[in-house]
């Protein structure tokens, strides 16, 4: 893909009828100037151009000069260095420009988005402003991105660190960290504030753990939520982990608490389903460790707050009530998918319907439904936003992939529609989009259909879909023509994108884990084209597995695994590999990590032939136990057993 150069060229008189803003950070001394910037590393496809517009070609610490242009491509990032601690990052498909006078330095951003980490504040005879055709930022010690919208080249700027001013002509507005400032007309500034979830992955991806959990409760104290955030209340309403088995809000842990009437104490595979028609109490766990019950009833398995309640699931389907239990609104029998940013929509499927609640009224809303043509909806996941669903076109032999923006629950339009293999078209009405993960621009989805006596995956593919900025497709293809399993991952790389997947084991994963690695898998690597096998243990991404003796999760967009329980903790709860033919297995389940912090239940249970089903295994449960520890710890705390 060839980069698309961005004509120079800055009006002036627009820039005078517009605003300037500086933003000014005290903090102490730094005796080296910013008249050097430099270029630290790059990922992917960057574009140079000097100041004569001919190319320049990208190097370790190569000096950006006055007039230089720099770009990225998709998948493609760039690090610049002004000194040892002072770091900006282009995020992928931008364009910059660099202009510098002696101690004065200016990054123009001519598109898409760009982060800075000012650690140590500049002089007072220093200068770095970020800025385009509409707005100016002057940055002296702060933390934080800048991202361009619209067609007129607006600016964005959110503040992670740092406590800023900002001003236009007669009028001077102050920013705090976990605030984000705009230039909405002509000379007016509106400041605004941010949740975590829309901090982008490319300035994530810059921040250590202690900045990173330093931050969050920055956004929390200046009122900030997270996913499921409340409006003006959102800065007592910071919520982690939302639409889990166990969330944070406010600080506080929030999840189910089960006793041994809550589960089924035989199951195949080791696997022991909770029982819908069980009452539980919801616990909410404080940060000293106490514990308060909000209230008790029949329910269990995922929470999602938003809107001042909570939205559960029984054996009735879904339904929602206060934080102390009361007021309860059944929803039918459907499953909660997700929640908006602003914490104002449900979306929930069931009966093959996608169809949201508005979290302040109740009111439910239907947004999608089978028609003459179409054989139904099937959930396909989330991401970004978005939550993508899948129908077959039994009259035209097609399978079509809709996005629905959770932030305008009626902005549903398809993201996918392409021509089932022959093969497929033989099954009409059951092939679906089975798992889906967006990297940068392009979202990447397997399809297939599932068959046979336990209902598994039977064979499909895996195609990619090309989106700009406003998430409108432009590109779709097919990237993997055949596989065997669902799972899938895709890895960014130099050049382009290795996409790990299954051809050869038929059935998908059955195993006694959560999903079971497999023993081996294929790669395809988009640069060259070339396809080959690898010894990475595919599982499914963010699935908690059990490899070389430790307990595992793999990561998102990396062939590799995290450790969250060390081998020597995960053998004294007596894990270990041969489940087929031991007589006693323990396992763990419900893992939930946050920040530093991991819940898991430990599950014994015993070996029981008369509860075999054909040729799958049956056991009987011992009993479970609930812990608390960090993650890689070897010290655990003992929350509750059932």
């Amino acid at each position: 893909m060839n980069l698309k150069r961005k004509e120079k060229g800055i009006d002036i008189r627009y820039l005078l009828l517009l605003f300037i803003a500086a933003f000014i950070c005290t903090a102490c001394a730094n005796p080296r100037l910013t008249a050097r910037i430099a270029l630290a590393k790059a990922e992917g496809k960057i574009e140079i151009v000097n100041r004569r517009g001919k190319d320049v070609s990208p190097r370790e610490n190569l000096h950006l000069f006055d007039g230089y242009r720099m770009g990225t491509d998709v998948l493609s990032y760039a690090w610049m260095n002004l000194d040892e601690e002072r770091l900006v990052k282009l995020d992928q498909e931008s364009w910059i420009e660099i202009e510098k006078n002696r101690k004065k330095l200016e990054i123009i951003v001519e598109s898409g988005s760009l982060f800075f980490n000012i650690a140590k504040p500049l002089e007072e005879d220093e200068s770095l402003d970020i800025r385009t055709s509409s707005m100016i930022v002057g940055i002296r010690g702060t933390c934080g991105w800048v991202e361009v919208f619209g067609d007129e080249g607006k600016l964005r700027v959110y503040l992670l660190e740092g406590r800023v001013a900002c001003a236009s002509g007669e009028e001077k507005k102050e920013v705090l960290a976990g605030e984000m400032a705009e230039l909405t007309a002509p000379g007016e500034i509106t400041v605004s504030k941010f949740s975590v979830q829309d901090i982008p992955d490319f300035v994530m991806e810059e921040l250590s753990e202690e900045e990173g959990q330093a931050m969050l409760e920055t956004l929390a104290e200046n009122g900030n939520g997270s996913e499921g955030g409340n409006g003006e209340n959102a800065g007592e309403n910071l919520i982690l982990n939302n639409g889990k088995s166990l969330v944070r809000f406010a600080g506080n842990d929030y999840y189910w608490k089960y006793t041994a009437d809550s589960v089924d104490n035989e199951g195949l595979f080791a696997h022991f389903y909770l029982k819908p028609e069980a009452e539980n109490q919801m616990i909410c766990r404080h940060p000293d460790g106490t514990e308060e019950v909000l209230f008790t009833m029949a329910g269990n398995g995922d929470i999602y707050l938003a809107g001042e309640r909570m939205y559960l699931s029984s054996d009735n389907g879904a339904f929602s009530v206060k934080m102390d239990g009361s007021d309860r609104i059944d929803y039918g029998y459907t499953r909660w998918q997700g929640v908006d940013r602003q914490g104002k929509n449900m979306i929930g499927y069931g009966e093959q319907k996608v169809f949201s609640v508005n979290t302040q009224t109740g009111e439910r809303t239907e947004l999608a439904d089978s028609s003459a043509d179409m054989y139904g909806y099937e959930f396909a996941g989330t991401a970004d936003n978005y939550l993508y669903y899948s129908s077959s076109d039994t009259a035209r032999g097609e399978l079509v992939l809709y996005q629905m923006n959770l932030e305008n629950s009626t902005d549903i339009r398809e993201a996918d529609r392409f021509a089932l293999p022959q093969d497929l078209i033989d099954i009409p009405g059951n092939v679906f989009a089975t798992q889906l993960n967006r990297l940068g621009s392009t979202l990447y989805y397997s399809y297939g259909y599932y068959a046979g006596t336990g209902g598994y995956f039977q064979a499909g593919g895996i195609n990619y879909v090309l989106q700009d900025e406003n998430r409108i497709t432009v590109e779709s293809g097919v990237l993997v023509p055949k596989i065997t399993a669902e799972e899938f991952l895709v890895e960014e790389k130099q050049g382009g994108v290795n996409v790990y997947y299954i051809d050869d084991v038929e059935g998908s994963y059955i195993g006694y884990w959560q999903d079971t690695p497999y023993s081996g898998c294929m790669v395809f690597d988009s640069a060259t084209k070339s396809t080959q096998p690898s010894g990475f243990r595919l599982s499914r991404p963010g699935a908690v597995v059990y490899l070389d003796g430790a307990v595992c999760r793999e990561e998102e967009h990396q062939a590799s695994y995290t450790i969250l329980i060390p081998q020597e903790l995960a053998a004294s709860y007596g894990c270990r590999e041969d489940l087929e033919t031991a007589q006693s297995v323990t396992l763990i389940r419900d893992v939930e990590v946050i920040g530093n912090d991991v819940y898991y239940t430990v599950e014994k249970s015993s070996r029981n032939p008369q509860g075999d089903i054909g040729w799958r295994p049956g056991y009987v449960r011992t009993g479970s136990e609930r812990y608390k520890m960090t993650v890689g710890g070897t010290d655990a705390e003992l929350l509750f057993v059932y």
